[in-house]
């Protein structure tokens, strides 16, 4: 299925550009992108050694997607709004007094956005901007027992949170299409008394097409 939607892309594209060709552009623009998240555990980290437990393992970035849709209010002001997914995390601990018995909690985490977006031209082509905005985020925690190095599913958490957004970034437009770089942070995603609430970086470089 996805080596099928890959293989229409193109097609796609090739049809958008021929339908709008000889047009102006009306303000909208679409923009699809990849690139990578970091979450900040290391409060969790220092806490849990503090109670005496060690750090088997610890991943705090992975891959990210990102898909948006926008609208050009005039030559400053920009209206978006897209999702994120933030990929996945891991946290490994061990008991010191018997280092193949422990824990491990794993994270994956998504987000949907409204921001204002406010951006210069520096030249023709190249574009900078900064954003401000609200985000609705989803994060999923697993908690695994490890007992004798094998993982048993314990408990699943899932929690829904609203907060702000904010970044920045740099734009380079030739025609109708152009590349975006993103760099962003999404506040207390997650809830602390359940999944555990941690702020979320994301960078991302992103195809974009004006309408």
């Amino acid at each position: 299925m996805i080596k099928h939607i890959l293989a229409t892309l193109p097609l796609l594209a090739l049809g958008i550009t021929t339908a709008t060709a000889g047009t102006a552009p009306t303000g909208w623009y679409l923009g699809l992108g990849v690139g990578g998240a970091a979450v900040d555990l290391d409060d969790a980290e220092s806490d849990l050694r503090s109670d005496g437990w060690l750090i088997r393992e610890k991943e705090d970035s992975g891959g990210a997607l990102r898909m948006y849709l926008g609208y050009q209010v005039n030559s400053i002001i920009a209206v978006e709004t897209g999702f994120v997914r933030f990929g996945e995390f891991e946290l490994e601990v061990r008991d010191p007094g018997s280092t193949r018995d422990g824990f491990r909690e794993e994270w994956e985490g998504s987000a949907v956005y409204l921001d204002a977006v406010a951006g210069i031209d520096l030249t023709q082509s190249w574009r900078v901007f900064a954003r401000l905005g609200l985000a609705r985020s989803r994060m999923e925690s697993q908690l695994y027992e490890v007992i004798d190095r094998e993982p048993f599913r314990r408990s699943r958490e899932t929690a829904n949170s609203t907060d702000l957004k904010f970044g920045l970034g740099l734009e380079y437009t030739f025609t109708r299409w152009g590349l975006r770089l993103d760099v962003e942070s999404y506040r207390n995603v997650g809830d602390d008394g359940s999944t555990g609430e941690a702020d979320v970086g994301l960078a991302t470089l992103s195809a974009q097409y004006r309408f």
